[in-house]
């Protein structure tokens, strides 16, 4: 190898060592110039493309490397970890499956194996591969943090806390265990602890503290006449939840601003007198505040939820242009609905449900699908359903200006754990939410130990796993009270 050479490569690697990948993908590219079939510049840059995400130009990359030194384990590693990020899961298993047949002690292809069964609601399946390797190689955090995950996927929280614990055993700057553990002790109630690991997610790799140019709010101290900046980080869900969180810092005297999602905006500035605005670029605070932080702030724990029945409303001309719009039945009870949130969610798999699971309910409600989006299969199916109408068809419908006026319009909502919940919740609506088993921790893990956030939602929980059974039968036991109360 030429000297030249020697200098891209090390070049490349201390940039990775120093976290500035894009700097590294031009060494390791200008390498490959000198030297095309150089196995070792193709093992950097293509997880250094993978890292950012780059997984199209990745693939061409993974490609060039199979036609320059052939099948290998790398070139198989690489493959699976990009079909497993495109989520093709099948696809991605096999690759695993083919470094295993070439060295059945490959530690990241046994790891990854598990990771692809686990999404692949796999877990007995998923323990396999993970326990093997922990038995080849004891001292790596990554198979220890994913039996983390299969256990927590399983709500069998002890054996999840006591594999986190063992990574960070190893490693006790494994931010990305750290923040799955900080989840389970919010789940079951251990908020002192929950909300300080939480608040290292900021650690974790490629996550992005949104602005960098003025301090962070780290205490309540001396807040008087104080400009802070509060943004959102998360879901509208979480905006419209935690949002409540701003009164108490209001009551410290300092000048607020929220900045939201677009489609909250015009909503919220209607319900706070704070300034609310969709992005905060060029403009100048003395302290900010990721919006999930305001809790360990306030110290909030079961004893102290900040509850706030009915703290948001809908503006009258709209629920007026609304009434008008929606065909309400008089003759049944009038339901907004949402069966599934946003589909790139991590595990927008538990909580999703069928709609044909809703047909009891048609004797006694009109129902209005309350969500942007549906499969064509559903489609389908409501075209044979006169009593099941999907609002996302309207035009009308813009932001939450339109979406509060809907719900202020319907006689009651059954959600499952989606922003719809939240708004909900926090205009007074009476709500069902359907919760999936495991849940989000802001559920904890029963109905006795929850924060009551909305004192208008009831929880109905899934009893096992993946199984809504009990969940649409009590259901539609509650619908039938609503419905004779009514009539």
């Amino acid at each position: 190898m030429n000297k030249d050479l020697q200098i891209l490569i090390n070049s490349g690697i201390q940039s990775i060592q120093e976290n500035k990948l894009v700097k590294a993908e031009l060494y390791f590219k200008e390498a490959l110039k000198k030297n095309t079939n150089l196995n070792l510049v193709y093992c950097y840059l293509i997880p250094t493309l993978i890292q950012q995400l780059k997984n199209e130009e990745a693939f061409l990359y993974n490609k060039k490397f199979l036609d320059a030194v052939g099948e290998n384990e790398n070139y198989f590693i690489y493959q699976g970890v990009l079909n497993l990020n495109n989520n093709l899961l099948e696809q991605a298993q096999k690759c695993f499956k083919n470094v295993l047949k070439i060295n059945s002690k490959n530690y990241d292809a046994l790891v990854n194996l598990g990771v692809v069964l686990n999404k692949m609601h796999l877990n007995h399946e998923a323990l396999i591969p993970l326990k093997k390797a922990i038995s080849i190689n004891p001292n790596k955090t990554l198979a220890y943090q994913n039996i983390g995950k299969v256990y927590d996927d399983e709500a069998d929280y002890d054996n999840a806390v006591s594999n986190y614990r063992k990574a960070l055993t190893i490693n006790p700057n494994d931010f990305e265990t750290i923040h799955n553990l900080s989840l389970i002790q919010l789940t079951v109630g251990d908020y002192k602890n929950g909300w300080n690991n939480y608040n290292l997610r900021w650690n974790k790799k490629n996550k992005i503290y949104k602005y960098t140019n003025f301090p962070v709010l780290e205490n309540l101290d001396n807040l008087s006449g104080k400009k802070i900046l509060i943004w959102y980080e998360q879901g509208l869900g979480d905006t419209i939840q935690f949002s409540r969180y701003l009164n108490l810092l209001n009551a410290q005297k300092a000048l607020i601003t929220f900045e939201v999602q677009s489609p909250l905006v015009e909503f919220f500035k209607f319900n706070f007198n704070y300034n609310i605005i969709e992005s905060a670029q060029g403009m100048q605070f003395d302290f900010q505040l990721p919006l999930l932080s305001l809790p360990k702030l306030f110290g909030m724990n079961l004893k102290n939820t900040l509850k706030l029945d009915k703290f948001l409303k809908c503006k009258e001309d709209k629920k007026e242009t609304w009434q008008k719009e929606l065909p309400l039945s008089p003759s049944k009870i009038n339901i907004g609905v949402a069966i599934s949130g946003n589909p790139n969610q991590a595990i927008e798999y538990r909580r999703k449900i069928e709609l044909e699971s809703l047909i009891p309910l048609l004797k006694y409600s009109k129902i209005f699908l309350v969500q942007k989006e549906i499969t064509n299969k559903q489609a389908e199916f409501i075209k044979n359903q006169d009593d099941i109408i999907f609002l996302g068809e309207n035009q009308k419908w813009e932001n939450f200006d339109d979406t509060s006026a809907i719900v202020d319009n319907l006689d009651l909502i059954i959600s499952v754990d989606t922003s719809l919940t939240h708004l909900a919740g926090s205009m007074g609506k009476k709500t069902y939410l359907l919760l999936s088993k495991p849940a989000d921790w802001r559920w904890g893990v029963d109905n006795k130990f929850t924060p009551k956030w909305y004192e208008s939602v009831e929880i109905i929980r899934q009893k096992e796993k993946r199984n809504w059974s009990n969940v649409m039968k009590e259901l539609e036991e509650k619908i039938i009270y609503e419905y004779k109360k009514r009539f």
